[in-house]
């Protein structure tokens, strides 16, 4: 599978786009085929490995997992051992990335009645997402220089062919 790597701390031009293994989910993980995903502020705070406090939990000298990536949309593949995940995917909930961590918080802090009227205030027009602009792996450190400098004014979809 492809994926945007980054092996050390720094700059956009630190990614890459590379093959890498397939993951295999455990536990009350998730594999996602990854169809679209966004750039957010914890990409960029992840990528320069500051504040130096993150790299305590991240990795001092070089990230512990070199990829970055935390909205997503796309469909399961596979899913590990854990009930949790079954659970949210037959009550129809939205889950974002693969870690335990991530969709622990979801199903925390989650209610099924909230999503119900987000899902509402989005299909009646109350809110919407603002999406600037679209754009390939290969760009994505042209994007996040964009956010580095105060241009953007919505999110920057990520979209993922495969």
């Amino acid at each position: 599978m492809k994926a945007l790597v980054y092996r050390r701390y720094g700059s956009p031009d630190v990614l890459s786009v590379e093959d890498v293994e397939t993951p295999v989910p455990e536990g009350d993980e998730v594999l996602v085929r990854v169809h679209a995903g966004s750039i957010n502020a914890a990409d960029r705070v992840l990528l320069r490995g500051k504040p130096l406090m993150i790299r305590l939990a991240m990795g001092l000298t070089k990230p512990k997992r070199p990829i970055l990536g935390f909205d997503v949309a796309g469909r399961i593949e596979a899913v590990g051992g854990g009930r949790q995940i079954l659970q949210a995917m037959f009550q129809g909930l939205w889950l974002s990335k693969t870690s335990s961590k991530t969709l622990g918080n979801v199903m925390a802090t989650a209610k099924k009645a909230d999503l119900l009227v987000l899902k509402e205030l989005l299909e009646t027009g109350k809110i919407m997402p603002v999406i600037e602009r679209t754009c390939s792996l290969s760009e994505v450190p042209d994007a996040i220089r964009r956010i580095e400098s105060d241009h953007a004014r919505g999110k920057t979809v990520i979209a993922v062919f495969t």
